[in-house]
């Protein structure tokens, strides 16, 4: 699961007008000579985040008793709550800009000492725009540990190489005088002589995916009032996209006591794998199978895992392995990977997606990977783990972990691994504000993560231009999280937010070929953890909103799609004015190869509005029509059902004259069964 600071993306809205290009100071009033005593005073060059009392800046005072150079510091004192930011120091938004400019490298020192020794953090972030403000990519966060005396620090990054001008345009830098456990502590931090300049450094070599000719997503659907859906089954587009209806198991055990608990027993009873095997899926992923302990080997883990997949009806074949650590913590030698795979070929266990490392780009966030140094580090690590595969098993998948925000850990990653990988796993969660609309999470979010995969796919294309390398997710979902709360105790991430959200997934994921394969998160959880929940170990007679839409969304994809035209209503994303208008209910139809049987899958991403419906069938004589509908009339209702019919339920339809006519309700999902007469 991602762990990501967005609570910092979403606090430093500033804004940067670049001072002259050369070797001087970039940043104004960096020595800290200028008195200040209002926040006035102190925003004519730097900005204090956190403020209680707008007209003072608490606990940042010149200090001219003891600077490091000159004849003033800056002191600021952070208070012990480890529930506020206050004493944060940033960089002025207005007065004391920097703008980024590719091949350029930029040097940050300072001079910092403090109270108590400890650590501080540097973060580098930026924005692409400010009016309307565009979040622009994270470029570094970095801990530097500062004692009681004074003390040079420095860091440096290059544009076009850790990020691109384009994207980071406006840079901002943030000083937090303390990190962790000793948020709870009184801490005082003092800082003087920040300096930061620029310099021309040499290309990077790497690929803009902005420079990429990326097709836009079909959307199939003209602008329109109401859904009026022509279904053209005589127009055949190949199959769809079956491989993406799956769910992962996070491990065998070691993290959660399911499907083995933490001495090796077996734990899924009859109920729990009947829960799963109705849901027909056709993949899933295991993770770090190295710290699966209770089997003793890697072997034996992989052992069970074939033994677990058989029992569940799982192939085998099209699920992903991966044998590191779960936080990238540790690492695997290549010929502990080439001792794993043989045994699994010796054995003839069937597996051949192999995933080298779990979003091993952690460090970003300070959330653990200290098994790679940097991005460079797990890539030298990829080439020699796939070899290592391709000997045991020349006709393995090798998959990759990339972040494809960050240029380093997801661009130069595909960059310098490039040959050695066949599918890359990107982790497509959403991450929108817990308190955006429906709409906007349902429709909005998704459609910027379904653009950012074909936007992937295309560098992935310009790295490995003689290569069918894919996307392979082997990790996505609803992902948001509240104060106070991880997601997966969020019940919006699975609830009628988080089903619906996932159902426009599915959708365009079948029906587009946005990605090879994919494995939403997770299928086993406890139920006082809600925020993932397929399957509740502890509930296993209770099915949830999630399986219920994995279920029918696996049994309903007929054998080929079918053309579909027609008018929707439309969503516009305020925030984004620049992206495209998209249908609020996106369809999909797929048809039995000997044409007895029509599916088409709907759904109505309102939170607020039936959508009249008509679907014509030109060219299908149906003299029968099916439809459930999975909608549940409290839209705050929790995830794991206590009555099934408050969610999955018959919808009433007309059937005439070669049409059929409803009404589909707000954030609900339609599955339609059209047959023929004399078709089973």
């Amino acid at each position: 699961m991602r762990f990501a600071a967005v609570w910092l993306y979403a606090t430093l809205a500033w804004c940067f007008a670049t001072p002259a290009y050369a070797g001087d100071n970039l940043l104004a009033n960096g020595d800290f000579e200028a008195p200040f005593k209002t926040v006035s005073d102190l925003y004519r060059s730097w900005a204090a985040w956190g403020l209680d009392v707008p007209q003072v800046a608490p606990g940042m005072t010149s200090e001219t008793s003891n600077p490091h150079g000159g004849k003033a510091c800056l002191r600021v004192h952070r208070p012990a709550d480890p529930r506020e930011w206050r004493g944060v120091l940033v960089t002025h938004p207005f007065n004391n800009a920097i703008e980024t400019r590719d091949n350029t490298r930029y040097s940050l020192s300072f001079w910092a000492r403090s109270d108590r020794p400890g650590p501080i953090r540097v973060a580098v972030t930026s924005y692409t725009q400010l009016k309307p403000p565009v979040v622009g990519p994270q470029v570094l966060d970095r801990q530097f540990d500062v004692g009681v005396e004074w003390r040079q620090f420095q860091l440096s990054f290059i544009a076009g190489r850790d990020c691109y001008a384009d994207e980071a345009r406006h840079l901002h830098f943030a000083f937090f005088p303390a990190v962790g456990m000793a948020l709870k502590q009184d801490r005082t931090l003092w800082l003087d002589d920040v300096v930061v300049t620029a310099a021309a450094a040499a290309t990077s070599g790497l690929v803009n995916p902005k420079s990429l000719d990326v097709p836009p997503l079909p959307l199939r659907l003209e602008p329109g009032p109401a859904l009026d859906l022509r279904v053209l089954t005589a127009r055949r587009l190949g199959p769809p996209n079956r491989l993406v209806g799956g769910l992962s198991i996070s491990s065998l055990g070691r993290w959660q006591p399911a499907p083995f608990s933490k001495s090796g027993e077996y734990v899924l009873t009859p109920a729990i794998e009947e829960a799963v095997r109705e849901m027909k899926l056709p993949l899933t992923r295991l993770y770090a199978l190295e710290e699966d302990e209770p089997f003793g080997s890697i072997e034996a883990a992989l052992d069970k895992t074939a033994w677990l997949l058989d029992r569940l009806s799982i192939p085998r074949e099209t699920s992903m392995i991966e044998l590191e650590g779960v936080h990238a913590n540790t690492k695997l030698a290549p010929q502990a990977w080439k001792r794993a795979v043989a045994h699994a070929r010796d054995h003839k266990l069937g597996f051949r997606h192999w995933e080298i490392g779990n979003e091993v780009y952690v460090s970003i966030w300070n959330a653990g990977g200290k098994a790679f140094s940097s991005a460079s580090d797990y890539a030298e690590h990829v080439v020699a783990v796939s070899r290592a595969i391709k000997e045991a098993q020349p006709d393995a998948l090798v998959g990759i972990s990339v972040e494809p925000s960050h240029i380093q850990w997801g661009n130069a990653v595909l960059r310098d691994a490039a040959g050695h990988y066949d599918y890359v796993c990107p982790h497509l969660y959403g991450f929108p504000k817990v308190d955006e609309g429906f709409e906007a999470t349902v429709i909005g979010n998704n459609h910027q993560r379904l653009a950012d995969a074909l936007r992937l796919q295309a560098l992935i294309k310009a790295y490995n231009p003689d290569r069918d390398v894919f996307i392979y997710d082997s990790e996505w979902g609803l992902h948001t999280a509240s104060p106070g709360a991880q997601a997966w105790q969020v019940a919006r991430n699975a609830d009628s937010v988080g089903t619906l959200y996932r159902a426009v997934r599915l959708l365009y994921y079948a029906r587009e070929n946005v990605v090879r394969g994919a494995s939403g998160w997770t299928l086993f959880s406890a139920a006082a953890n809600p925020g993932f929940l397929v399957v509740a170990g502890d509930k296993p007679e209770q099915r949830s909103m999630l399986s219920w839409l994995h279920r029918l969304f696996n049994d309903r994809l007929a054998d080929e799609l079918v053309a579909i035209e027609g008018t929707a209503p439309q969503y516009r994303d305020p925030a984004r004015p620049a992206d495209p208008d998209v249908p609020l209910t996106p369809a999909m139809a797929s048809i039995a190869k000997d044409g007895s049987r029509l599916e088409v899958m709907l759904v109505n991403g309102s939170g607020t509005s039936d959508v009249p419906a008509t679907i014509h069938l030109p060219d299908f004589a149906a003299t029968r029509c099916d439809a459930l509908l999975l909608h549940a009339a409290d839209p705050n209702a929790p995830p794991l059902l206590v009555r099934e019919q408050d969610f999955v339920r018959q919808l009433p339809v007309t059937l005439a004259a070669g049409k059929v006519t409803f009404k589909l309700p707000a954030r609900s999902v339609a599955f339609v069964t059209f047959t023929r007469t004399g078709s089973p």
